[in-house]
């Protein structure tokens, strides 16, 4: 019996309304149905829940299994995604590496066919520069197999010679290959040593003076005194390779008749980095007068291979290499090379290298006067030089070597360039103008120590006459221009106006008349004001002479007469030479002859008495050309005849080429008076080649209308109408418009 049937028993037996238990008994009736029920959901649930279990238990084993591997899984994909990612970035790294590796074939594709582009130009550079020489040595070799019995020696000798040259030029490029391949496969072995750099610029100059000649290139090398050395520690051969491609171009390029400029300058100034702002270089510049550099050959100057628009002005080659090998071989020895140009200008190159010493100079304020009574000697020696300079120079020179060899002793820096200065002009006056050259160039270094700007701007000055005597007119020009632009710098209006006098003597003697004018006029102007009688002589004589050339005589004596009044007064007697010579040849253009040659004859005089060489070959040929014009008598055409030659051998011996070609216009006209025409034709040849050597038109236009008078002399009409045009050309280039007198006896 279960606990509903006890229940209903229970109800059954209590006392109570019937009613009451019914009620009782249908609750538990609903109550057993309920329960029931209940167990029937209880059972099913407690089945459900065992079945359950048995799943849970049974799923709980699979999920711990598929956990287990689950996890195994999972370390393994792990690992795999580590081995992904190794790989992965194995295969990034490899990608970039690619990436480089294809970045730099490109860049090696580029640069190879660069390379290969530069090779074909040069392969067409070397093939043509190589093959004409080549050419040229075979055309001679073969003449000289075939014709060296017949040919005049000098014939062959010159073929040997155009043989030389073309040989030359293959050496040169040949050169330059080695040289390039040695660099760019990084082959060079420097061999630092010290030495002299200004003993290896020397060296390098006389190997390119007959280059230089050959043109009429002027070199003037650095500026040193002798004992003096600027030490570098460096590479030998290779600083010597630099200098000579710089020297090389610079004569390669240069025109006709001009210069080139050569210094050498210590200095601090950085080359590189700061690293080197303590540190010392010896730079070397090579200044020319050529065509320049426009802004895009100045792009690739340094480059391999690069052809600029310049041409050599003398029918050289180039490879285009020269440069290149400067810039690295520079570079390799710790130095620089650069250029500054200005189109039309000129341009300079500069070499700088790490100095290792140097002589010291000491300046004016350092200067230690060791000997006070030594001293006061030399003061002395300069004090009566200075006053005997233009009266008897001759008298001064061994005082001045005397005073010369105290300085340096002494170490007295700021007489010793006085000294030096004095000499110079000293051996101006005696005509002795390479000389002169010399000591001027030592003075003007010292002065350039010292920094005495002044000073400086005298000197210059004085080097420019002693290339005016020499009829170097381009290299006086620029002297003097230098020495005006130094005195206008300083304030100084006696340097100035002097300046102005020399620049007028250049365009003078260059036939530029109005220049020549404007120039004297300008520094009589100054001379005046500040009181300089010297200088006022030394102008009026001048203008003189323009006025003369102009055929304005009275004027011109007007001139003469004035400076030779001032002169006298000054007692200056090389110059009183001068004007007393040129009143002379004045009056014999007047016809004064008596009268021409007693102021011409005075002028020998007071040129034998002062030892003054230059006037004592002026006045000899003045004096001959007197006698040539005012008479027909034998015995003083003899006289005119020895005057020439005598005033010829001064000249070989001064140096002055301009002097020997007009006594040989004078001595051509003497053998045409005395009818000796074998003798003319040698005379004119020769000094119309001195004429057109050293660029003077004027002179050039005076031989061939000489050349016209001898063939008209002799009969060939023909010969003498071509000179005679020429000369018209040749005048009227010179200054169109002006009445110059041409006459070979001036």
């Amino acid at each position: 019996m279960n606990e509903i049937e006890q229940l209903r028993t229970i109800v059954t037996s209590l006392p109570c309304s019937e009613q009451e238990k019914q009620g009782v008994l249908s609750l538990l009736k609903k109550l057993d149905k309920s329960f029931s029920k209940l167990k029937f959901s209880y059972d099913t649930t407690l089945e459900a829940t065992q079945r359950l279990t048995l799943l849970l238990t049974a799923t709980s084993e699979d999920l711990t299994i598929a956990l287990e591997q689950g996890e195994k899984r999972s370390i393994e994909l792990a690992k795999s995604n580590e081995e992904i990612l190794r790989q992965q970035s194995i295969l990034e790294d490899q990608a970039a590496k690619i990436q480089i590796v294809n970045t730099a074939l490109q860049e090696r594709n580029i640069a190879l066919e660069r390379f290969n582009s530069e090779k074909n130009d040069f392969l067409g550079i070397a093939a043509h520069d190589l093959k004409n020489p080549l050419a040229g040595i075979t055309l001679w070799a073969d003449l000289l197999i075939q014709y060296s019995s017949v040919l005049p020696p000098e014939q062959v000798l010159e073929k040997l010679q155009s043989i030389k040259q073309s040989a030359n030029r293959m050496s040169v490029l040949i050169t330059n290959l080695l040289d390039i391949n040695t660099i760019e496969s990084g082959g060079i072995t420097l061999n630092p040593k010290e030495f002299d750099i200004l003993e290896l610029i020397q060296l390098h100059c006389t190997d390119y003076a007959d280059r230089a000649n050959a043109k009429k290139i002027t070199i003037i090398p650095p500026i040193a005194l002798p004992h003096e050395s600027v030490i570098v520690d460096a590479d030998h051969h290779y600083t010597g390779e630099v200098i000579d491609n710089l020297l090389s171009n610079a004569v390669k390029y240069s025109p006709h008749g001009s210069a080139i400029w050569i210094r050498v300058e210590c200095t601090s100034i950085p080359l590189h980095t700061d690293t080197d702002k303590d540190n010392y270089y010896v730079v070397i510049s090579i200044k020319d007068e050529g065509p320049g550099l426009s802004e895009e050959d100045s792009k690739k100057l340094f480059k391999k291979f690069a052809r600029l628009s310049a041409k050599p002005t003398g029918g050289e080659s180039s490879t285009g290499l020269g440069l290149s090998i400067v810039k690295k071989l520079a570079e390799t020895m710790n130095g620089n090379v650069w250029c500054e140009s200005t189109l039309g200008e000129g341009a300079t190159f500069y070499f700088a290298l790490p100095l290792k010493k140097s002589v010291p100079v000491k300046t004016e304020s350092t200067a230690i006067v060791q000997d006070t009574e030594r001293n006061q000697q030399v003061t002395e020696i300069l004090t009566v030089a200075k006053e005997k300079m233009r009266s008897n120079p001759s008298e001064v020179v061994t005082p001045l070597l005397e005073a010369l060899e105290l300085c340096t002793k002494l170490e007295l820096l700021p007489d010793k360039a006085k000294v030096l200065r004095y000499l110079g002009i000293v051996h101006i006056r005696l005509s002795e103008f390479s000389t002169a050259h010399d000591y001027l160039q030592d003075s003007l270094y010292l002065y350039r120590q010292l920094g005495d700007e002044p000073r400086q701007a005298a000197v210059l000055g004085n080097i420019g006459l002693s290339y005016y005597n020499r009829s170097m007119y381009s290299l006086a020009l620029t002297y003097h221009e230098e020495s005006l632009h130094l005195w206008q710098k300083v304030g100084r209006q006696l340097g100035e106006s002097q300046a102005l006098v020399n620049i007028g003597l250049v365009y003078f003697e260059s036939g530029d008349l109005n220049k020549a004018q404007y120039y004297y006029t300008e520094a009589l102007r100054i001379k005046r004001i500040i009181g300089d009688r010297y200088g006022e002589s030394l102008a009026l004589n001048n203008l003189g002479n323009v006025l003369e050339t102009l055929g304005d005589n009275d004027n011109a004596l007007s001139m003469y007469q004035q400076s030779l009044e001032i002169k006298r007064e000054t007692s200056d007697r090389l110059a009183e030479v001068i004007t007393l010579k040129n009143i002379g040849t004045l009056y014999m253009r007047l016809s004064y002859f008596e009268l021409a040659f007693d102021f011409c004859l005075e002028a020998l005089q007071l040129s034998r008495s002062t030892q003054n060489r230059s006037g004592i070959a002026n006045s000899l040929s003045a004096l001959s050309s007197i006698l040539v014009k005012s008479t027909d008598d034998t015995d003083k055409l003899e006289e005119a005849l020895n005057y020439a030659l005598q005033s010829i051998e001064i000249y070989r011996e001064i140096a002055k080429p301009i002097g020997v070609c007009n006594s040989l216009f004078v001595l051509a006209k003497v053998y045409m008076k005395v009818e000796l025409m074998n003798e003319v034709l040698p005379c004119l040849e020769e000094a119309l080649s001195i004429a057109e050597s050293i660029g003077q038109v004027h002179y050039e236009a005076n031989a061939h209308f000489l050349f016209s008078e001898y063939y008209e002399l002799i009969g060939s009409n023909a010969a003498a109408l071509h000179h005679y045009k020429k000369f018209i050309v040749l005048k009227e280039k010179i200054s169109p418009g002006n009445s110059i007198q041409f006459d070979a006896l001036r």
